[in-house]
């Protein structure tokens, strides 16, 4: 099975780096036991 998932956001001026530090804690998924990947970007 495969699941996918699109997720857009707006992030206010001035906040985009709290933003990205926040983010940074979605990379313990790619310990999950059949967890494949992820992308993403500005």
């Amino acid at each position: 099975m495969t699941i996918a998932k699109l997720i857009l956001c707006e992030v206010d001026d001035g906040k985009q780096d709290a933003f990205s530090q926040s983010q940074r804690a979605w990379s313990q998924l790619s310990t999950c036991n059949g967890f494949v990947g992820q992308t993403g970007g500005w």
